[in-house]
């Protein structure tokens, strides 16, 4: 872990970024204190595929707009 200030993250933020992509963390510290901590992002999980939740969700029969026209046609006669 590189334990670095203030001051100098400001002036070196991107070299201390490229060492976090690398996976290190890096603790910043002001006057000796620890006050906060640069860590890699973990991944997040891949979402799971959309197409067997959508397959589950298929409708038999009529599309909607024709079940309408028919209904209509049935209730006028």
């Amino acid at each position: 872990m590189i334990e670095t200030n203030i001051r100098e993250v400001k002036a070196k933020l991107s070299a201390y970024l490229s060492h976090v992509e690398q996976g290190e963390e890096v603790m910043i510290v002001r006057r000796g204190k620890p006050v906060a901590m640069l860590k890699p992002v973990k991944k997040a999980a891949a979402l799971p595929s959309m197409k067997g939740f959508r397959e589950k969700l298929r409708l038999r029969g009529l599309p909607a707009s024709q079940t309408i026209i028919k209904m209509r046609e049935e209730s006028r006669y």
